[in-house]
């Protein structure tokens, strides 16, 4: 970078050669014209150099350069989740009534929640269905041109409806085509990367824009079908909220009409019979730009137990423990047998996410290895306890300095705790409570006893804490 004194020196050596302003050389204005045009100069070379950052991903600071990192790398950041729970259904009416799979009911706020399986409601009777907190947006594009990789990005451009802000709550989606040949549409397969994918095979890739967009991708001659000119392209996109949460006991209200068997408009009462929650927004940039320093190694290529690690905690947020073992730890742990030939086990725990394993066992069941199975195994949990007894300074409120040691315990070795330790030690236990400050003065004490279980032995096995029987005494010197 050049320096002030160099750039008012070059400024007034430019100055000099020019015959109008030689008079003016050794003026004031000139001097202060030279300082000028020097902050001017430095100025520009640090937005250069700044600029220069945007290129390397470990100084990137704009969204716009991590996302065509993202781009270039064939990276997916996860997108939203929808929240998910329950509504009792009553049917007030003199018939049964019948609701589909995906029927449409919207809460006080306008927001949309879908059921997820169907269900008969007798009359006078009562039903309870599982929903989800998403929406539906059907798009039909119709493909320009005849040529490779054909791509359709999920933008304003494509469908009226699809704005920036509905872009953004795709969650999931569906692809459908119908190339013209008098078939009709047929649902075509999600190949990451056209992987184990063959030429004619009616398969697409999704990729993710340096615009922060998303779209799906046709094959080539070698790998998937090129799509002719007119071909039509359906798109089932599923809009959610993401991380948004609807109470007990909340009405909620059918969209469009459903009919009983006489014809007649349904009667029926909605409420939640629990909370819908549990819904997580997409991957965010400071996520991504983590994330994408580790992609590159495998790529949805899972070869290495890390490697299905990072891919599920990708896939799916907030998992706060997760092992994973093959056939070797298997045979090594419970003896040999040939149920464990090319096998692989996952574990994983989140809180109050009963459809956990449904929703990793689905994710990897997306990655296309030949010859490997999964296995889900439920974790089994085991805990320890602690009795702690000590002194403080008689400044010290003990109510406040019991709390203090209770929070740090529970943030380092709760359940439920995202920054809990996988490893026990006691000599962690007495840096951690020593860290809370309350045994600073002159004969302050304190002691830790440990019972229970503080080191797995099962492979599915977690380890924490349990602070309904963990006691901390102290009193004052």
């Amino acid at each position: 970078m050049i320096t002030k004194e160099e750039s008012i020196a070059k400024f007034k050596e430019i100055l000099a050669t020019k015959n109008s302003w030689k008079a003016l050389g050794k003026s004031q204005f000139i001097n202060h014209l030279a300082v000028f045009m020097s902050w001017c100069l430095r100025s520009a070379l640090w937005a250069v150099e700044r600029a220069r950052q945007e290129f390397f991903l470990s100084t990137a600071l704009n969204d716009s350069s991590v996302m065509s990192f993202a781009e270039d790398r064939e990276y997916i950041p996860r997108k939203k989740t929808p929240s998910t729970g329950s509504v009792t259904i009553t049917n007030n009416g003199p018939l049964p009534i019948f609701l589909p799979s995906g029927q449409v009911m919207s809460s006080e706020t306008g927001t949309d929640y879908s059921t997820d399986a169907a269900i008969t409601i007798a009359a006078a009777g009562t039903g309870t269905v599982d929903v989800t907190q998403k929406s539906i947006l059907e798009v039909v594009h119709t493909v320009t041109e005849e040529k490779s990789f054909y791509e359709i990005l999920f933008d304003e451009d494509l469908d009226a409806d699809l704005t920036a802000e509905n872009a953004a709550k795709i969650c999931d989606f569906d692809v459908y085509v119908d190339l013209g040949e008098g078939d009709g549409y047929e649902e075509w397969t999600y190949s990451r990367l056209f992987q184990n994918s063959y030429g004619g095979d009616h398969a697409y890739d999704e990729f993710y824009s340096h615009a922060g967009k998303m779209g799906v991708r046709f094959g080539n001659e070698y790998v998937g079908t090129v799509l002719p000119a007119s071909a039509l392209v359906k798109l089932t996109l599923y809009l959610t909220e993401g991380d948004i949460t609807l109470a007990s006991g909340q009405p909620l209200y059918l969209v469009g009409e459903v009919l009983d068997s006489a014809g007649l408009a349904a009667d029926l009462a909605m409420v939640t019979a629990e909370a819908i929650t549990d819904g997580q927004d997409a991957e965010g940039i400071p996520e991504m730009q983590q994330n994408l320093r580790y992609w590159p190694i495998y790529n949805e290529k899972l070869v290495w137990r890390d490697d299905y690690i990072f891919f599920i905690k990708r896939s799916v947020a907030n998992i706060l423990w997760i092992k994973v073992w093959g056939e070797e730890e298997a045979e090594a742990a419970y003896g040999a047998d040939v149920l464990y030939i090319n096998k692989i086990f996952i574990s994983a725990y989140a809180t109050d996410r009963a459809d956990l394993d449904d929703e990793i066992m689905a994710r990897l069941d997306e990655v296309e290895i030949l010859n490997r199975k999964f296995e889900w195994v439920a974790p089994e949990f085991s805990t320890f306890h602690l009795t702690v007894t000590g002194k403080v300074p008689s400044s010290v409120v003990i109510t406040d300095a019991q709390s203090a040691i209770e929070d740090a315990l529970e943030a380092n070795y709760g359940k439920d705790s995202a920054a809990r330790k996988d490893i026990v030690l006691v000599k962690d236990f007495y840096r951690i409570i020593n860290g809370t400050g309350y045994f600073d003065g002159m004969g302050a004490y304190f002691e830790v006893t440990v019972a229970g279980t503080t080191e797995a032995t099962g492979l599915n096995e977690m380890v924490h804490i349990d602070m309904t029987t963990t006691t901390v005494t102290l009193t004052s010197l």
